[in-house]
């Protein structure tokens, strides 16, 4: 079947394809069905247990170990969504046009399970497609990039039945693509396997840093010391002569702003920071994209360098620190210290605070925590020179403790980059894979 311009721009790899493969429309092979059974169950219906919209976006394979939720549906919805072993399954909508078409294999028969409103799902109708294949062939990127481009919406992308139907799929013969398929589960499964115990060792390293700054901020750094009761559970016994202060008694808390929108002279010519909460990751804040005029930084309040960012809206708890003069949206408290406390520790004093932060939250529409509530949490402070030595101890300890991690990190994304890289080669016949590949030991 020949290819437009359009349709090459979209599917490039289309042009490399391997001699013996075809590249054809997927309505060519396939029946592609819109589900609109939704989640509600009715007593003049059928029981039935939904595989919806969470259960294709988490899971690579649909099988029986999914917690399927019950719902209802007729006799003809349960005889044309009756999900089988082969179908592919694809969200059909998301909040970003490159994160659509996400696809996942009915690896078994589940019967009584049907498939979701939100979903797309296509059924090979010829012997020479096989569902494996198909599902491979649409966790490259490369090549959801004709859904990307088809995707229609503004704060939510939906695809057409049309974007599936034309959609360009390589095809190689039947015997390759049981290969490629058995080769990619084997390879996948071990890459998997590989980043998973990488998560957990950031887990433990996640723990292994809160235990040594909880540590060293509230029991301080001599094992030997004389500690008396704190009276808050949280913290437990304290040293003696240490302090307890609230947060208002040592730090000025200022809510930020947003200047009004039909002004664009507090936004022209912007040169001071505005950071908003998606900013806040335990880090220090030197830039932003979003910037207010001098006359809309004053209309924010201007908050100064070594201040402590917390998120109050929303992501309570969340936090950064200052790492020049920079403004906030309303949704952040910023708290400037007094010299009661040594400014380098105080992003470790609030670090141990964040869950305090989130149960002193009250829930409306999403958690809010106002700025008398986040004054009544309570600091463990010590005199400052004890400060300055706890502070120069943690620098330390969690500065070899984030190089570990980044190592960790840039380790996973090598292997994410890895895996994607593998699974395009292999479904658009870069990578031939051979008898002899599916017989060697996967080494990752």
């Amino acid at each position: 079947m020949k290819m437009s311009s359009d349709q090459k721009l979209l599917a490039p790899w289309a042009e490399e394809i391997p001699q013996g493969w075809k590249v054809l429309r997927i309505d060519y092979m396939a029946d592609v069905l819109f589900s609109h059974v939704d989640k509600h169950a009715f007593e003049e219906e059928i029981s039935v247990r939904l595989c919806n919209y969470v259960d294709v976006y988490k899971n690579e394979k649909i099988t029986h170990k999914i917690d399927f939720m019950e719902a209802s549906a007729d006799q003809h919805e349960i005889n044309r969504f009756q999900i089988h072993r082969g179908d592919v399954l694809l969200t059909k909508d998301s909040e970003a046009p490159d994160d659509i078409a996400i696809a996942a294999l009915v690896d078994e028969e589940l019967p009584g399970v049907v498939c979701g409103y939100h979903l797309a799902l296509i059924r090979s109708r010829m012997a020479n497609l096989k569902g494996a294949f198909l599902a491979w062939v649409h966790k490259s990127k490369a090549f959801r990039a004709q859904y990307e481009a088809q995707a229609l919406g503004v704060t939510r992308f939906g695809l057409s039945q049309y974007a599936f139907r034309s959609a360009r799929i390589p095809l190689p013969p039947q015997y390759e693509q049981e290969q490629i398929s058995t080769y990619l589960d084997k390879q996948c499964a071990v890459i998997d396997k590989t980043i998973e115990i990488k998560k957990e060792q950031l887990k433990i390293l996640e723990e292994l840093r809160k235990s040594i700054i909880y540590k060293a901020v509230t029991k301080g750094l001599d094992d030997n010391v004389e500690l008396k009761n704190s009276g808050i559970e949280w913290i437990g016994k304290l040293p003696a002569g240490w302090k307890l202060d609230r947060i208002k008694d040592v730090a000025e808390i200022i809510t930020g702003n947003t200047p009004p929108k039909d002004d664009p002279d507090n936004y022209e010519d912007g040169i001071v920071l505005w950071i908003k909460p998606n900013q806040l990751r335990g880090n220090i804040v030197n830039d932003s994209e979003e910037k207010l005029s001098e006359k809309g930084a004053g209309l924010a309040r201007v908050i100064p360098k070594e201040a402590i960012l917390v998120g109050c809206i929303g992501d309570v708890g969340n936090f950064a620190v200052a790492g020049c003069r920079l403004t906030t949206n309303q949704q952040i408290n910023s708290l400037i210290f007094n010299k009661r406390v040594h400014k380098p520790l105080a992003k470790y004093l609030i670090e141990i605070t964040r869950d305090e932060h989130k149960k002193n939250a009250t829930l409306v529409v999403v958690p809010i925590l106002n700025k008398g509530r986040q004054g009544q949490i309570c600091l463990v402070l010590p005199p400052i020179n004890e400060q300055i030595r706890i502070q120069k101890y943690l620098d330390k300890k969690i500065d070899a403790i984030e190089l570990v991690r980044d190592n960790i990190q840039q380790q996973m994304d090598v292997l994410v980059s890895y895996r994607a890289s593998l699974i395009h080669e292999c479904v658009t016949g870069k990578r031939r894979i051979t008898d002899q590949d599916l017989k060697e030991r996967i080494n990752v």
